[in-house]
């Protein structure tokens, strides 16, 4: 019997996110590709995050990304930084766009910051998978 595609992937393996090929099929979204999961499930999501090919490829794409140290000044409010960290947390464990923050009432976390910040949480969370 096939697997099919489950939304717990998402939960432990932030990078992976369900691909639009079908139901048994998983996107990653450090490497831009789908991966099946329709004989192993989490097995082949585990496989292909920790693979030797995964890790350059997210690396290089977040090198890309602009650096969070950029849109925080020496005079950042932690509390602030702290809000807006659980909000793009909250739009992550929700399946909300991101782009959706642009719209969040009294709040000063735009798309592109929270674009960084995902990216950032991803790389933390794929450096101490590996620990």
């Amino acid at each position: 019997m096939m697997q099919k595609y489950k939304s717990d992937y998402n939960v432990q393996y932030p990078v992976i996110r369900q691909s639009e090929m079908d139901c048994y099929h998983a996107f990653c979204t450090g490497c831009s590709a789908d991966i099946s999961v329709a004989h192993g499930g989490i097995g082949d999501v585990k496989k292909q995050v920790l693979s030797s090919e995964h890790r350059p490829k997210l690396l290089a794409k977040l090198r890309e990304a602009k650096p969070m140290t950029q849109f925080f000044g020496p005079l950042s409010d932690m509390s602030v930084i702290n809000a807006e960290v659980l909000f793009t947390k909250f739009l992550l464990e929700h399946n909300v766009a991101f782009a959706a923050s642009g719209h969040a009432r009294k709040h000063g976390c735009g798309h592109t910051k929270t674009a960084s910040m995902i990216e950032s949480l991803e790389l933390f969370i794929f450096n101490t998978m590996l620990c």
